[in-house]
């Protein structure tokens, strides 16, 4: 019997010499959770000003894919195409571009973000000789592209350009002998 005890003192040692089940105190989850706190309260800034910026790149990229989109359309139906561009906003109009075509309009008009606005353009203007639902002066300025790809008339480059609440801007410039159109 005195082997039968020995082995049972054995066992309750090795039971008790387990590893304790590890946790997390309270005290080291609220350390954790402060850190994350301090990360994210330093990064803040960085975000909002991440999402002013993108505004202004969202609406370059858009105009660009409107000014890509009517040339494409005028090389591949071999008519020419126009993109009139609203700089005129009031309370009831809003800084856009919209396509046409000798057919009437193939694209609804691209409002651009309350915060963006257009500053300028080179683009000439011209009374629009097809139907519009802009409501003031018919005279806009319109970027034709013609079935050759080329926009408007000259071997110069066209632009707009766009800016936000805090003055940052972007340029959208079209080279007239070929339409090609960048950012900058």
């Amino acid at each position: 019997m005195a082997r039968g005890l020995e082995s049972k003192g054995r066992e309750r040692l090795r039971k008790t010499n387990r590893e304790p089940r590890r946790a997390f105190t309270l005290i080291e989850l609220i350390v954790v959770l402060a850190i994350v706190g301090i990360v994210f309260g330093m990064s803040f800034p960085f975000f909002a000003k991440f999402a002013k910026g993108s505004r202004l790149k969202n609406a370059s990229n858009s105009i660009s894919t409107v000014l890509r989109t009517a040339r494409s359309y005028a090389i591949n139906k071999r008519k020419s195409c126009w993109v009139i561009i609203n700089n005129q906003a009031t309370s009831s109009l809003y800084y856009a571009v919209k396509i046409y075509n000798v057919d009437g309009t193939l694209k609804p008009w691209y409002k651009l973000p309350q915060s963006i606005e257009i500053d300028s353009t080179t683009f000439g203007t011209e009374s629009v000789p097809f139907p519009h639902d802009l409501s003031g002066s018919d005279d806009k300025p319109v970027a034709e592209f013609k079935p050759t790809g080329s926009c408007t008339t000259g071997t110069g480059t066209d632009s707009i350009v766009i800016k936000d609440n805090e003055n940052n801007s972007k340029t959208i410039t079209v080279t007239n002998a070929t339409g090609r159109v960048k950012i900058e």
